[in-house]
C-alpha cells in the first residue's frame, strides 16, 4: 500500500514539469486554452526537462530502432535555440517529445 511518506519522496525527487503536471491533474487545471482559461499556458523548454522511465518504455515500444540518447540532446539543443516566439513554447514537452521521436524514426 502506497503511504502518503511515498508522495513525499515522489513529490521532492520531480522535476518543475513533473510537478506541474501532477498539479493539473490533481487540480483539472488545463494547461491549455479553454472557457476562462485567458491566455495560452505554454512555456519554453524546462531546463531541467529529462527523459522518464515511461517515456523510455513508450520509446522502446513505439520507435524500438531509434537510439533516443542521441535524439533527446537534438530535442532540446533545438527548443533551447528557438525558445523565442509562439513556436518555442508548448504546453505539452513530453508530447513534443514523443512528436519528436517518431519524425526521427521515420527518416
Amino acid at each position: 500500500m502506497t503511504t502518503f511518506s511515498d508522495f513525499e519522496t515522489l513529490w521532492e525527487n520531480a522535476s518543475d514539469m513533473e510537478k506541474r503536471a501532477i498539479k493539473g491533474f490533481v487540480t483539472g487545471y488545463s494547461f491549455g486554452r479553454g472557457p476562462g482559461l485567458g491566455e495560452s499556458r505554454a512555456h519554453t523548454l524546462p531546463e531541467d526537462f529529462k527523459v522518464t522511465d515511461g517515456m523510455r518504455e513508450w520509446a522502446a515500444r513505439v520507435v524500438p530502432k531509434l537510439n533516443i540518447s542521441v535524439h533527446t540532446p537534438k530535442f532540446r539543443d533545438h527548443w533551447a535555440a528557438n525558445a523565442e516566439g509562439k513556436y518555442g513554447k508548448k504546453c505539452d514537452w513530453t508530447a513534443a517529445w514523443r512528436s519528436w521521436m517518431r519524425k526521427a524514426g521515420n527518416l
